[in-house]
């Protein structure tokens, strides 16, 4: 991966927050079990972002260079395609049943690929290869879940409004700090081997 990829993959992974934060805001709470068709492709758009943002994290090694931290992103590679199995045919069909065995278990994708980015936000911590805010903004974006769960006792609409804030706020940033932190790190590399070259 080359430096410029790596900086529109981070613009990529804030453009995708924004556009389902924005869509999860408009429309407001959808009421139990009924998805809207906006907010489906704003998901969409965040999901395209986390596959840019884990395409940076394997070209950088930034849950480490060993097997482990191979791993840790190849789960989560998993979990998110699982997760965009089931959104795909949802975009043209928002409320399609849910009655094939197929759709039931990629739509298990959704929360285990929530889950697991903590996972993929404390190697990239521990490891310490990307500098600055970009080393903590993963697992700052991650927290998503929790964030929303330790909400649960405020009005859904209050806790509705502040998760997607965060949502919006946090991936931004770790957008924000990948085009600008970390991309010249593959630069670097570029340089160093051209040298050694």
């Amino acid at each position: 991966m080359t430096a410029s990829a790596a900086r529109a993959s981070g613009f990529l992974i804030a453009a995708g927050a924004l556009a389902w934060a924005a869509t999860r805001l408009i429309i407001g709470v959808p009421a139990e079990g009924v998805n809207h068709p906006v907010e489906i492709w704003g998901s969409f758009a965040f999901q395209l972002g986390l596959v840019a943002f884990l395409a940076v994290a394997w070209a950088t090694q930034a849950t480490g260079a060993g097997l482990g931290g191979r791993v840790i992103l190849g789960i989560e590679l998993v979990f998110l395609v699982m997760a965009i199995g089931w959104t795909i045919p949802h975009l043209w069909q928002a409320n399609r049943p849910h009655d094939d065995l197929w759709i039931q278990v990629l739509d298990a994708g959704w929360p285990l690929s929530m889950v697991w980015l903590i996972a993929v936000g404390v190697a990239i911590a521990r490891v310490g290869r990307w500098p600055g805010p970009a080393r903590w903004l993963p697992l700052a974006s991650s927290l998503l879940l929790p964030v929303d769960i330790a909400l649960a006792w405020l009005p859904t609409e209050v806790s509705h409004v502040i998760t997607f804030m965060y949502l919006g706020a946090a991936y931004t940033l770790l957008g924000l700090a990948v085009a600008r932190h970390v991309a010249p790190l593959l630069e670097e590399e570029r340089r160093l081997a051209h040298h050694h070259g």
